[in-house]
């Protein structure tokens, strides 16, 4: 018991810390930094155009497949399914619509949810679920192209921009190539924060991880999505985290019955709406 409250002073020590996004926006992108001057100037200037380009296609053309798959195809194609406890009864939800519709359902049921709330609107429900799952299919578009798509970028490379830049790719000019690298450091961060921001904010909204329908989540995972919601990032500052120069509308908005709800505010009133109140 000691040690659990001495882990949880540290732990809210650390995510209360005002500066802590910055200092692992910063350690990333200082790698970021470093791998641009090992690759130098037109090998990193190749990889940044290859990023927004396939950020900028998905943004415009994959975002509503990308929805519909994580709000259910992927569940289908892998079989997954995720139980939680609902007021002492296993529910499995074997999509992303199934789990926010038994969260709305459990708290009508409990009664701390009105039956007449936009949360307890089965179209209103479906409309939020994609939204939501878009969001989702973003972060991982973003994580997917830090990591996979190296392979691609790497072989495009070789293939086709190396050969033909071969006598300009002997001048690596270092030191502007750790600054393209930095600048894709940036876009990275920028790009995930989109997701991130309406995910930490709904998560850190959850102010009785004691009892169902969150309970599943704990105490600590609001604490630390507080702790690291971008809109506290000085270094993200320059605009807005959640629409960076707003670009991305399309991506953090939704409509219903023509109106327009914002992703982020909505998921945050969610979760409030449908929080089981503290005893």
């Amino acid at each position: 018991m000691v040690y659990s409250a001495i882990i949880g002073t540290i732990l809210e020590a650390i995510f209360g810390f005002q500066y802590l996004v910055d200092i692992v926006i910063g350690i990333f992108l200082l790698v970021a930094f470093g791998i641009g001057i090992k690759r130098g100037l037109w090998r990193s200037l190749w990889r940044l155009i290859f990023v927004i380009l396939v950020l900028a296609l998905v943004n415009v053309f994959a975002l509503g497949a990308l929805e519909t798959f994580v709000n259910e195809g992927f569940w289908t194609m892998t079989g997954m399914a995720v139980t939680i406890n609902l007021g002492g009864t296993p529910e499995v939800f074997t999509s992303v619509q199934q789990f926010v519709a038994g969260i709305s359902q459990y708290a009508e049921t409990l009664g701390t949810l009105s039956p007449s709330s936009i949360y307890a609107d089965a179209d209103f429900l479906v409309a939020f679920s994609l939204a939501l799952s878009r969001t989702i299919g973003w972060m991982v578009v973003v994580l997917a192209t830090m990591v996979v798509t190296w392979l691609v970028s790497g072989f495009l490379w070789l293939v086709l921009w190396g050969p033909l830049l071969k006598d300009l790719k002997k001048k690596k000019v270092k030191f502007l190539g750790g600054l393209l690298g930095l600048a894709q450091g940036y876009v990275y961060a920028l790009v995930l924060a989109i997701s991130f921001s309406p995910i930490a904010a709904g998560l850190g909204a959850i102010q009785n991880p004691a009892e169902a329908p969150y309970a599943a989540f704990g105490a600590i995972v609001p604490m630390v999505a507080n702790g690291l919601r971008p809109e506290n990032s000085l270094i993200l500052s320059i605009t807005d985290p959640s629409n960076p120069f707003g670009f991305f509308t399309a991506l953090i908005t939704f409509e219903h019955d023509s109106t327009t709800y914002n992703i982020g505010a909505t998921l945050v009133s969610f979760v409030e709406a449908t929080d089981t109140p503290q005893s």
